[in-house]
C-alpha cells in the first residue's frame, strides 16, 4: 500500500510519447490505461528540453503551469515490432530493468521481453542522469582537512569488503614491517611494495594503517582495491573523478596531483595511496604499468604509493615490465634494492619489495592467545603439538583453526595439509554451509572461472547469465523456506566468497585467494586426473600463468594433488621444460611437498636436483 501512495502523484500526469515537431506544434501519442490517442499541439514547457523524437515524458498541469518530467533514458521506445499487432501502437515502451557499465537492460512492457542496449550515447545519457539523481552534496571547497575527510570516505568505499574481515582485537602489528614502513615514509622514495601469501596480513596492515593515521593531522590516506581497478583508466583519472563528485574543486590543472600541490602547507604533509591486492586484478600487468608510470613521474615528495601483492604473482606480472626502480624503496644499508634477495638480482621486481612473512614463534604465541580469547579455544599454546605450533605461524591457518575448533580443544591428530578441506567440513557440520552450497560454487562459479582463466566473474557475465543472476540476487522464498540465492548468501556469510560491492561495478570473487587456490586447484585436478594428455594440459596452464598470474596457487595445488596420487613423473616432465614458468612451478610444488606432505615419492625431486 505504501508503494501505491508514493506513486499516487502520477494521476496528475499524462504519459506522452513524442513523435515529431514542426514550427509551432508537437505531434505525440498519449498513453492512458490501454488507450493510445494521437495529439498535435504546442507544449510550452517542452521546448527548452526537446531532444528530438522518440522520448517519453510525464506531462501535468495546463498552460504556463504545465509541468514536464523527462523519463528518458529510464523509459525508452522500442522500435515497431509486427508481433505487437495492436492498432494505434507504433512503439512499445521499454522500462529499465538492470544495468552494467557497458550495457543497459530493458523490459519491453507489451512484448514482455528483455533486451540490451550498448549504444554509447544512451549509456552516457543514462549514467549522467543516474549519477545526477543519486549524487551526493559536495562537502565544500578543497582544503587539507576536507581532503583528509574525503579520502577516508573514498578508502572506506573502495575497500569496504576488506574492513569486514579486519578485527582490531585479533590484529597483531608486525614490528619489523611497521619499522620498514616508517622508514619508507621518511625516505625520498615514492613507492613501497609489500608482498606476502594470501591471508598473511597484507590487507589487515593496510586497514590498520588507514585507521591509525586518522589521528595524524599531517597524513592523508587513500586506498583502492587493486583487484577492481579498471585497466582503461589511470589512478589519477579515477581519483580526480571521485574527488570532483565530493568537493568543489578549482579549475582543473593537468592532473589531480598538481591540483593538490596548491593546498597550503602540503609540502610539510603526506598523502599515502594504498593499492591492495593488485595481483587479483584480471589485467594486473596493464594496471601496474600505469601505476608505475605514475610512480616514476611523481615530482612530489609528499605523495607516496604502497602496493600489496602475492610474491609469485608480483614476479610474473613484472617479468615484461621495466620498473622505475630508482623510485622504489629498499632498506638503508643494503647493496641491492629490496629486503630479500633470493632468486634474482639487479632489476628483479621481487628485490623491490618488503615481504610480510609468517609470524615468528613469539608472535605466533601472542597471536594464538588473542584468538584463544575471542574463539574460546580450550588448548593452551604450550600444549599444542610442534607441527601445529609451526603451522600457526601462518596467520590464515591460525584463523581457520580458530574457526574450526571454536569452543573446543585443538586435537593432537590435526593434519595441517588438509586444513582447507577441514574448514569446509567444519562449516558443513555446523550447518553454516551445506553440500548443496559446495555443489553450487563448483557448478556455477568455479567452473566458469576455470574455463575462462579468471578469478572474477564480471557484471556482464552475471547479468547476461539468467540462471547465475537469479542464484546471486533472487531473494524469493522457495518451498523449504530457503531463498533462491541461499547458497550464495551462505558462501558470503562464511567468507568463502566476497560480498557483492554495494557501489560501483558488481562482480563475484573469492574473499581469500587461498580459497580460490583450493577450489580451482581441485577443479583442475578432477578435470585432468584421467586425461591421456595430462602433461600437455598442465604445460598449457603453466604458460597461461604468464598472462594470468593469479592462477599460480591453483595450478600448484592441482600438482600437489597429483604428487599425492603418485604422479611424480608429471612434475619431473614439467621441471625439464624449456618454459621458465613450468620449471618454477614444478620446483615450487616440490618444495611445498617436502615441507608439508610426508611420504611423497622423492625420486623426481632427486632427479631434478641432479639436473
Amino acid at each position: 500500500m505504501r508503494i501505491f501512495e508514493l506513486l499516487s502523484f502520477i494521476e496528475d500526469y499524462e504519459l506522452i510519447y513524442l513523435q515529431s515537431k514542426n514550427k509551432t506544434e508537437y505531434k505525440y501519442q498519449v498513453y492512458k490505461g490501454q488507450n493510445i490517442s494521437a495529439v498535435e499541439k504546442n507544449i510550452p514547457g517542452l521546448s527548452k528540453d526537446y531532444k528530438g523524437e522518440g522520448w517519453f515524458y510525464l506531462v501535468g498541469g495546463e498552460g504556463k503551469k504545465q509541468r514536464l518530467q523527462k523519463l528518458y533514458p529510464f523509459l525508452i521506445a522500442l522500435e515497431k515490432d509486427s508481433a505487437i499487432g495492436i492498432d494505434g501502437i507504433q512503439y512499445d515502451a521499454a522500462l529499465l530493468d538492470k544495468f552494467t557499465s557497458s550495457k543497459i537492460f530493458y523490459l519491453a512492457t507489451l512484448l514482455w521481453e528483455n533486451f540490451a542496449r550498448e549504444d554509447e550515447g544512451l549509456l552516457a545519457d543514462f549514467f549522467y542522469n543516474y549519477e545526477k539523481s543519486l549524487g551526493e552534496k559536495k562537502s565544500g571547497k578543497l582544503s587539507w582537512e576536507n581532503l583528509r575527510t574525503t579520502t577516508y570516505e573514498i578508502a572506506r568505499q573502495n575497500i569496504g569488503d576488506s574492513s569486514k574481515k579486519y578485527n582490531p582485537a585479533l590484529y597483531l602489528d608486525r614490528r619489523e614491517t611497521r619499522n620498514i614502513f616508517d622508514d619508507f615514509l621518511a625516505s625520498d622514495k615514492s613507492c613501497l611494495v609489500i608482498t606476502g601469501k594470501s591471508g598473511v596480513g597484507k590487507t589487515n596492515f593496510v586497514m590498520a594503517t588507514v585507521d591509525a593515521y586518522q589521528e595524524e593531522e599531517n597524513i592523508c590516506t587513500l586506498a583502492y582495491n587493486g583487484a577492481r581497478l579498471p585497466a582503461e583508466n589511470t589512478l589519477s583519472e579515477l581519483f580526480g573523478k571521485e574527488l570532483e563528485n565530493r568537493i568543489e574543486l578549482p579549475p582543473r590543472k593537468s592532473d589531480v596531483w598538481e591540483m593538490l600541490s596548491a593546498i597550503a602547507g602540503i609540502n610539510d604533509k603526506q598523502v599515502i595511496v594504498f593499492i591492495d591486492a593488485i595481483n587479483e586484478n584480471p589485467n594486473a600487468t596493464i594496471v601496474l604499468q600505469k601505476i608505475d608510470f605514475l610512480v616514476g613521474s611523481n615530482p612530489y615528495p609528499w605523495l607516496k604509493f604502497v602496493i600489496t601483492s602475492r610474491p609469485e604473482s608480483w614476479r610474473v606480472m613484472n617479468r615484461k615490465l621495466k620498473l622505475a626502480e630508482h623510485k622504489y624503496y629498499w632498506r638503508q644499508g643494503e647493496d641491492e634494492m629490496g629486503v630479500e634477495l633470493k632468486e634474482f638480482s639487479q632489476i628483479d621486481p621481487i628485490s623491490l619489495t618488503m615481504s610480510i612473512d609468517k609470524f615468528s614463534r613469539d608472535e605466533a604465541s601472542i597471536a594464538y592467545n588473542k584468538y584463544q580469547a575471542v574463539f574460546g579455544l580450550k588448548t593452551e599454546y604450550e600444549n599444542l603439538t610442534i607441527e601445529v605450533r609451526h603451522a600457526l605461524q601462518d596467520p590464515l591457518v591460525l584463523r581457520l583453526i580458530a574457526v574450526i575448533y571454536k569452543d573446543m580443544s585443538v586435537p593432537s591428530t590435526l593434519q595441517i595439509n588438509q586444513i582447507y578441506a577441514s574448514f569446509i567440513d567444519a562449516l558443513i557440520s555446523s550447518g553454516m554451509l551445506s553440500r548443496k552450497d559446495i555443489h553450487f560454487i563448483n557448478r556455477e562459479i568455479v567452473s566458469r572461472m576455470a574455463d575462462k582463466f579468471t578469478n572474477t566473474l564480471s557484471e556482464d557475465e552475471i547479468i547476461t547469465e539468467k540462471g547465475l543472476y537469479e542464484a546471486v540476487f533472487n531473494t524469493d522464498i522457495l518451498t523449504p523456506g530457503e531463498k533462491v540465492n541461499q547458497s550464495f548468501e551462505n558462501l558470503v556469510n562464511t567468507e568463502i566468497l566476497a560480498p557483492i560491492p554495494l557501489t560501483g561495478t558488481i562482480s563475484i570473487s573469492f574473499k581469500y585467494e587461498r580459497f580460490y587456490d583450493y577450489f580451482l586447484g581441485d577443479y583442475f585436478y578432477q578435470k585432468y586426473r584421467n586425461s591421456s594428455d595430462k602433461h600437455k594440459n598442465y604445460q598449457l596452464l603453466a604458460e597461461t600463468i604468464q598472462s594470468h598470474p593469479f592462477l599460480w596457487g591453483a595450478v600448484k595445488n592441482a600438482l600437489i594433488m597429483e604428487i599425492e596420487n603418485g604422479q611424480d613423473e608429471l612434475i619431473f616432465q614439467l621441471a625439464c621444460q624449456s618454459n621458465q614458468m613450468s620449471r618454477e612451478l614444478a620446483m615450487a610444488t616440490l618444495r611445498k611437498c617436502l615441507k608439508s606432505y610426508a611420504g611423497a615419492n622423492l625420486r623426481s625431486i632427486s632427479l631434478i636436483i641432479a639436473t
